[in-house]
């Protein structure tokens, strides 16, 4: 279904063109605030996540302390640089944490935390199971853990359990679901997926939904899953999101949703579950054909009955939800002992790039190996680029966090590792073929959709490109990127149409934007029910349009449609917050072309 009224849009920050052509990176760990040393001392830890968390429009980071001290959040001061305030929002535990997760679950608005977790470090019974954390965000500036009551403090028997954790709304009714990684095997799930029920809390339902292939309840734990990365991403464009599962010791699995009943478990059909030793993952069209691809870092190089050492996979999307692997030809295979992986666009050419960090100290062969940077060439092969780029990291990196820290259009890079420091990666990317896009989505008042616009897709056309980027949370290994749709527009400098297909089907159609701006877009769902509240308020909405059909017919003088501009230096003439023929003409023109 397309929206045909109220596609309400929002621009809330703008840059301008940058100067050179250059992809550069530079460690501006101290002098951004971020200094925290070491990160973890677990050797399969560190984990954290970005969001904005007091809903300033600016990128936050919660670490995961790892048992090396306490949890840390880091408040944006609004330039890019960040103050630590984990006590005064009450989320500074010492504890065996592991991974971190962040989605607004209760649908309040306001980002919340999950956390896996061991117990406190300084609890004489620690470790122990049922430890992990939900954090609710009050939305004053304080967290308060609610996991118990929600029922989600427990995913295994075992306190060293519960590595990587996902949100994703795989039912489509419009609140977010808990998927928990569980590496260790025991008697209990330990790889679990959680249906939120309101504010009954979260219900365990392996049972009820996951199936095998005859269609039969399947069994995480036999054999075991030894699990690292779950996610939730439409990959068949039903709408209705699969669960990945990427784990350890050729035991990923794949589940295809059937239309939010079930989730049956097709790893080999789809040609998935290669991966020798999957570890982090991320999803996102590394081919610009519209659908999202699966890019999974394994060990390259070690050989033995568990590790067989043939590296990461790339699981190119056929467009059916099946896949072709392809890592080797590819040229990204190679990753050494890889842990965490995002892919994005990091130097705005319109393709995804991806960053992989790795590292094991009781193999010699991994001991201080670089982290990778392979961008894209546009034709399904890569070039590495690390070193010359200024992303200079060796050591036991574990997490890869993307988040656009200073709100200059381009990704930032936060490594976290075990046993030494946090690394903050500034993205200096310069030159006047890098323009960029970066979008958020506002479910607004509309239930049925999850908050902040998750499981959406959204694609932007422009020239010779087609872009498509989903909005999903994927722990790439312990550790959340931003809840954003980031694109690279190269030499374009306007948008000629951009898209939002919500999960619930319906559309959303923006057409001729200016780039290189942050924009949020809010549900397509008018509301043509108001008064004059809420007109010229900045937001585009039915109530504007309304408010101008009632001026016009009645002559009012506001509605003269003679002599007005209907460009500023934005593209548009709006929103701006003054309501005048500009708007008048862009809802008509949005009304004829069917957004």
């Amino acid at each position: 279904m397309t929206c045909r009224m109220g596609a309400a849009l929002v621009v809330v920050g703008f840059a301008g063109m940058l100067s050179a052509q250059t992809l550069r990176f530079s460690d501006r760990t101290v002098e951004s605030g971020l200094f925290i040393t070491p990160s973890a001392y677990n050797r399969m830890s560190g984990g954290g996540a970005a969001g904005d968390f007091n809903n300033d429009g600016w990128m936050d980071l919660f670490v995961v302390g790892g048992s090396a001290g306490s949890d840390r959040l880091f408040i944006n001061n609004g330039d890019g640089t960040f103050r630590e305030e984990a006590a005064k929002w009450g989320v500074d535990r010492h504890h065996y944490g592991y991974g971190a997760a962040a989605g607004d679950f209760d649908g309040d608005g306001w980002l919340d935390l999950f956390i896996t977790s061991g117990g406190l470090r300084d609890d004489p019974d620690a470790p122990r199971a049922g430890q992990h954390i939900l954090y609710r965000n009050n939305g004053d500036g304080s967290f308060t853990n609610v996991a118990e009551e929600m029922g989600v403090a427990r995913t295994s028997a075992d306190a060293f359990n519960g590595w990587g954790a996902a949100f994703g709304d795989y039912d489509l009714d419009g609140d977010l679901d808990l998927a928990v990684s569980g590496w260790i095997h025991d008697s209990q799930p330990a790889n679990c997926v959680f249906r939120n029920d309101g504010p009954a809390g979260f219900v365990l339902v392996n049972d009820e939904i996951l199936r095998d292939p005859s269609g039969q309840v399947f069994d995480m734990n036999d054999p075991p899953t030894r699990g690292f990365c779950p996610a939730f991403c439409d990959m068949n464009g039903d709408r209705y999101p699969e669960l990945l599962w990427v784990a350890d010791f050729l035991t990923s699995k794949y589940f295809v949703n059937d239309g939010g009943r079930t989730l049956a478990e097709f790893t080999a059909g789809a040609g998935a579950g290669l991966d020798g030793n999957g570890m982090g993952t991320f999803v996102n069209d590394i081919d610009n054909d519209g659908d999202m691809d699966w890019y999974v870092s394994s060990i390259f190089g070690s050989e033995g009955p568990t590790i067989p050492g043939d590296g990461n996979k790339l699981y190119l999307n056929r467009g059916d939800g099946t896949f072709d692997e392809i890592a080797s030809s590819a040229g990204v295979d190679d990753g050494g002992w890889g842990w965490g992986t995002i892919g994005q666009d990091l130097d705005h050419d319109g393709f995804v790039d991806i960053v992989e960090t790795n590292g094991w100290l009781q193999d010699l062969e991994y001991d201080d190996e670089q982290s990778y940077l392979w961008l894209n060439n546009g034709d399904l092969t890569f070039r590495e680029r690390a070193m010359e780029t200024g992303l200079v990291h060796t050591g036991q990196g574990r997490s890869v966090i993307a988040m656009d820290g200073d709100r200059d259009g381009d990704l930032d890079i936060v490594i976290i590792s075990a046993y030494a420091d946090l690394v903050y990666f500034r993205n200096d990317l310069k030159g006047p073929d890098t323009h960029w896009l970066h979008i958020t989505l506002d479910r607004g008042d509309a239930r049925r959709v999850a908050p902040d616009g998750i499981g959406a897709f959204v694609r932007v056309r422009t020239g010779s490109l087609e872009l498509t980027r989903a909005i999903v949370p994927v722990p790439h290994f312990l550790g959340q990127s931003e809840l954003s749709a980031h694109f690279g527009l190269g030499e374009h400098d306007t948008i000629e149409s951009l898209t939002v297909n919500w999960p619930d089907g319906r559309m959303t159609r923006v057409r001729d934007l200016a780039a290189d701006r942050h924009l949020e877009i809010r549900y397509c769902e008018a509301d043509m029910s108001g008064d004059e509240a809420g007109v010229g308020d900045g937001m585009i909405d039915g109530r504007d349009f309304r408010y101008f059909l009632e001026r016009f017919a009645s002559g009012d003088p506001v509605c003269d449609l003679t002599g007005t501009s209907r460009e500023d230096e934005e593209g548009f003439g709006l929103p701006d917050g003054d309501l005048d023929a500009d708007d008048f003409f862009y809802f008509l023109d949005r009304y004829a072309s069917g957004c």
